[in-house]
């Protein structure tokens, strides 16, 4: 699968033109349940939770990056991810959705280069997936 048609949403902005790259991990936290009278580890799955970092084009204009992003540091939105916009939604295309804080937004680079910025947003609450069309 080659990634060139993907959709994230945040706060209701699409911001899919000014990303470069992106990494979700959902998880799950892991508890050992192994008894005494067993000989190797064995585990339970817990609560769910995830972590969303983007790399972003910086772009200072209205209702880009920076305005949609700043107001959002420590605040909880919603988040929407589609790995395939021009594919119908389904149950191989879903569309994530949670929501998730903003935990910062660094502003910086070097002089000739394109400004870019590295946000990381925090999962809040449960995942869902979209499947209908």
């Amino acid at each position: 699968m080659v990634l060139n048609d993907g959709k994230i949403t945040v706060n209701t902005v699409d911001l899919s033109a000014y990303i470069k790259s992106f990494e979700w991990s959902p998880i799950a936290a892991l508890h050992e349940n192994t008894p005494i009278s067993v000989t190797a580890v064995t585990r339970e799955g817990g609560n769910t939770d995830n972590t969303l970092t983007i790399e972003f084009y910086q772009n200072m204009e209205a209702a880009k990056v920076y305005a949609t992003l700043w107001p959002l540091i420590g605040v909880s939105t919603a988040i929407k991810i589609e790995l395939d916009e021009s594919e119908a939604l389904s149950a191989t295309n879903p569309e994530f959705q949670f929501n998730a804080i903003l935990e910062g937004f660094p502003i910086g680079g070097a002089a000739g280069d394109v400004m870019m910025t590295s946000v990381t947003f925090q999962g809040n609450g449960a995942i869902t997936l979209d499947t209908t069309p």
